[in-house]
């Protein structure tokens, strides 16, 4: 018995090392992990300069004053993802049941590029925040007026990219909004312009698989009022 005792005696003190180089080994990694993911904060956080964006002068004052209004633009919409993109770090870090996206980070982005499509109305740029909008509006479950950016740029700059790009996002938002047939008509005008542009393709296949299926719901009505 007191041979047995001596031996746990002598052990001890090593088991407890081994739990101490755990403990030590962890919490040195937990530390490394949070100081390689504050350093890939800081550099996600750390926006271009504005001269960086424009880039170097050019003799034309045109092209200069054309490379600023891209520049500003491309800043605004960096400001406005890598925002996005730090608070969806912060949340991964909570517990799975308060991993809830901001309201007021959403108003703050949502009013951010509100600003920015004003601020650059009549411009390509304005189609370019007005994209950024779509998706923000959406995100927030904000249907309604998530239609009237889409519309407005429908309208306004038909052969944008960001018009064709959405055109099947912007139907099933419509849907949710009971503004489906406004869209619609738009992808009508939009098919029906005669140049090809980026998309079109893309807009005349969604008009034409609408225009399919109401031509069954069509007859399939008929036959129940035949029926009946």
């Amino acid at each position: 018995m007191k041979t047995r005792v001596k031996r746990i005696v002598q052990v001890g003190p090593f088991i407890w090392a081994v739990i101490l180089i755990l403990i030590a080994g962890g919490v040195g990694y937990w530390l490394c992990a949070q100081r390689t993911r504050e350093a890939s904060l800081a550099d996600a956080a750390s926006i271009p300069s504005l001269d960086y964006l424009i880039g170097p002068d050019s003799f034309s004052k045109i092209k200069n004053a054309r490379n600023r209004l891209q520049g500003l633009c491309t800043q605004l919409r960096l400001q406005v993802e890598t925002r996005r993109f730090l608070a969806e770090h912060l949340l991964a870090g909570r517990p799975a049941g308060l991993r809830r996206p901001s309201k007021l980070q959403a108003d703050d982005a949502i009013r951010d590029l509100e600003l920015g499509v004003q601020e650059f109305e009549g411009t390509e740029e304005e189609s370019s925040c007005a994209q950024d909008l779509f998706s923000e509006l959406k995100r927030a479950g904000r249907f309604d007026r998530c239609v009237e950016v889409y519309l407005k740029a429908l309208y306004e700059h038909p052969t944008h990219p960001f018009v064709a790009r959405f055109a099947k996002d912007a139907m099933a938002v419509a849907r949710c909004a009971g503004r489906e047939e406004e869209v619609l008509a738009g992808l009508r005008h939009l098919s029906a312009i005669p140049l090809n542009f980026e998309g079109k393709n893309a807009v005349e296949a969604i008009v034409a698989e609408r225009e399919r299926g109401t031509e069954l719901t069509q007859v399939v009505d008929r036959r129940l009022t035949a029926i009946q």
